[in-house]
């Protein structure tokens, strides 16, 4: 029996292919049902809550942990080192199995170091309310404020706690801000322009975020998305971005859009290279999601599904919170430092982690990774 699925597959297929891999560019069409895409935008995930990444090949790392969800309850903390995942060795060895299990399992149960001691930790799959700004803080040396928010996906309720925390870190005076999507593979793109309007600077207004390009058959979709008013607006001299091969799609977008027209700077690892978007169609039970258009800047450039590379490269610290230990936001202060004094670091020296492309994360099969769109009629 054919299944909405295995249509899906197949019009991959009929993608354009990437010149560098030879393979069709579309490896993220989707369809899902519509009571699983009401929850995603709705902000209610069934799973376990936490993240994992390998921080070297046998050296299994929990990356973040949402708080409400069953991981959170259970005090799960980003760090922790995980031996295995319902029996199965925590090694880079078994990366594939570990996925599959993750991903597929109501339960599953963590041999870890649990704050210091090794234990077994159970986990029950379950609906929880997804936070997705799940850290903020200020960071303060004797020269600036500097405000971090660590953003997981772009959904109708990030845009909320974004105008809240960005109220929070104007009555502080910060004169620079840290907006970490490591691990944001995207969402909705009305939130990410909600959240560029924040933050474009007021000369912007009324002038081009970004352009969507279709095919020949659909380029009368084509159209410019422009910087709108924000009953919000953000002055900072400076915006830091920390990025690694997980930031794809919306928060891509982001960057991409802002760049022509602020001081901003990427640090971490190369983004994902997926400067596209998906339309999100009702087709009967399910909410269909093909990939449709590529996203440009106001200057015409896209990233040739590269990634938009870092000014300043670092790997992701897994052995630290995201506070000013860790090692992305340790360099990112060090540049403010450098920059006061007239100079700009662009380099600095970094710990590498065993696996080079730091590719390696698992558990979030639930998480939005895409830049959503309604189509709408002409």
């Amino acid at each position: 029996m054919i299944t909405p699925a295995d249509i899906v597959l197949k019009a991959r297929t009929y993608s354009p292919k990437n010149p560098a891999t030879d393979k069709n560019i579309d490896k993220w069409s989707t369809i899902i049902s519509l009571a699983d895409w009401s929850n995603s935008v709705e902000g209610k995930f069934d799973d376990f809550g936490c993240i994992f990444r390998f921080y070297s090949k046998d050296d299994l790392r929990i990356a973040l942990v949402q708080p409400n969800s069953v991981a959170g309850q259970a005090g799960l903390r980003r760090g922790s080192k995980v031996y295995s995942i319902n029996g199965i060795p925590a090694n880079d060895t078994y990366g594939v199995q570990l996925e599959t299990e993750i991903g597929s399992q109501r339960t599953i149960r963590l041999s870890l170091d649990y704050n210091g001691k090794d234990s077994l930790v159970t986990l029950n799959r379950t609906l929880y309310d997804f936070n997705p700004i799940i850290s903020s803080n200020l960071f303060r040396t004797v020269n600036h404020t500097i405000g971090y928010l660590h953003i997981q996906s772009f959904m109708s309720s990030t845009v909320r706690v974004f105008k809240e925390k960005i109220t929070g870190f104007q009555k502080q005076n910060i004169d620079a801000l840290i907006i970490d999507l490591r691990y944001n593979g995207g969402g909705l793109i009305s939130a990410m322009e909600e959240l560029a309007n924040v933050l474009a600077p007021a000369s912007a207004q009324f002038k081009v975020m970004y352009s969507i390009k279709h095919n020949e058959n659909y380029k009368e979709f084509n159209a410019n998305t422009l910087f709108a008013g924000s009953d919000i607006k953000l002055n900072v001299k400076k915006i830091y971005f920390i990025t690694t091969r997980n930031t794809a799609s919306a928060s891509e977008m982001l960057i991409h859009s802002l760049s022509p027209y602020m001081n901003i700077k990427k640090v971490g690892k190369p983004t994902y290279g997926k400067l596209m978007g998906m339309y999100t169609i009702p087709l009967h039970r399910y909410t269909l999601i093909p990939v449709s258009f590529m996203v440009f800047n106001s200057l015409g450039q896209h990233d040739n599904f590269m990634g938009l590379n870092p000014d300043i490269y670092q790997s992701d610290d897994l052995l630290n919170e995201f506070n000013e230990k860790e090692e992305c936001i340790k360099a990112i202060i060090a540049d403010i430092e450098i920059s006061e004094n007239g100079k700009g670091a662009t380099t600095l020296s970094h710990k590498k982690n065993t696996l080079s492309d730091d590719y390696h994360l698992l558990g979030t099969s639930t998480v939005f990774n895409g830049a959503y769109k309604t189509r709408k009629s002409k």
